[in-house]
């Protein structure tokens, strides 16, 4: 593990007040979570908690840290996933409704001829009646 690495001796478990020196990390390193756990480390070993008790609260922190915590990165990805399942599913929408749209244009279409129909069978008929009852009456 990173903060493991020294550049003094190995401080034992039972020497209380000495800290040991980290090797210099990258520049990068900065940016990254160990910062938190060297201060946590440095914190526990100044109010007098026994080297080997800090570093498994330390080893803890760093497994919980890489397995439940999220980081930036990973919310990164999962907004970049979630970005593009809802622009597959918004394609998906609109070309389902723009065949919707078409299957109603067609239904209306076929109303639209069957009520041509039926109008103009109502008015053949209507005027049939009429003459019928002209002749009807003229007679």
């Amino acid at each position: 593990m990173p903060w493991e690495v020294q550049t003094g001796p190995r401080v034992q478990s039972g020497q209380s007040g000495q800290k040991p020196r980290f090797a210099i990390l990258a520049p990068w390193a900065s940016l990254l979570p160990m910062d938190y756990l060297y201060s946590l480390y440095d914190a526990l070993l100044s109010i007098h908690v026994p080297n080997d008790k800090a570093r498994a609260v330390v080893d803890a922190m760093e497994r919980d840290m890489g397995t439940t915590i999220a980081t930036k990165a990973d919310l990164q990805i999962l907004r970049q996933d979630l970005t593009s399942l809802v622009n597959s599913n918004v394609s998906d929408l609109r070309h389902e409704l723009r065949y919707e749209t078409g299957l109603v244009r067609k239904d209306m279409e076929l109303l639209s001829s069957r009520m041509v129909v039926q109008l103009g069978s109502m008015l053949v008929v209507g005027f049939g009646v009429m003459i019928a009852a002209l002749k009807f009456l003229l007679s």
